[in-house]
């Protein structure tokens, strides 16, 4: 079930950036992080409201998220927990900011490849087939198996960071997904 192409430019983005994971790459300004996803989403047609919520350990990265601050993101603070802890937080999250948008919506996780975790992929392909979310990745490397089959692009992380386009779906998708 995807989205219209209309229907994409309309609908709203909602960003959810686990930080630690997806730290802003040394040579670009967190400031220009944030436009630079910004100015990627729009240019792959993702044109409706956008937001950003970055999570992470403040205290780690307090000049980071200040300047995050002032570029409009918002800002959760959540000290580094295990991979299972962090998946439990965005699956919650995530179902509670879906319990709030009624229609059609974008939802993009910047994170750490969570595609092995089997409670993170049902939760994501509860979004895209019950609620029709269309679901944009961004992470250090490629996610692989079922989750293939519900994600409408998929970004390295370093190339959403510079404003990038998403990978070529042939590039992480195999025939048999």
């Amino acid at each position: 079930m995807a989205f219209e192409p209309e229907n994409l430019m309309k609908a709203s983005t909602e960003v959810f950036w686990y930080i630690d994971d997806c730290k802003v790459p040394e040579d670009i300004k967190p400031f220009y992080a944030v436009d630079n996803i910004k100015s990627a989403l729009n240019k792959n047609g993702y044109c409706g409201r956008l937001t950003i919520t970055v999570y992470g350990d403040y205290e780690s990265q307090k000049n980071t998220f200040k300047v995050l601050r002032y570029a409009g993101v918002d800002i959760v603070n959540r000290p580094a927990g295990n991979k299972d802890e962090r998946v439990a937080e965005i699956i919650v999250d995530v179902f509670s900011w879906a319990m709030s948008r009624l229609g059609e919506s974008n939802l993009m996780i910047i994170s750490e490849d969570f595609s092995g975790v089997s409670a993170f992929v049902r939760a994501i392909q509860k979004l895209h087939y019950a609620r029709r979310y269309n679901i944009l990745l961004a992470q250090p490397q490629f996610a692989s198996g079922p989750i293939l089959n519900v994600i409408g692009n998929q970004w390295l992380w370093t190339s959403l960071a510079a404003g990038g386009d998403p990978e070529p779906k042939s590039r992480y998708k195999s025939p048999l997904t």
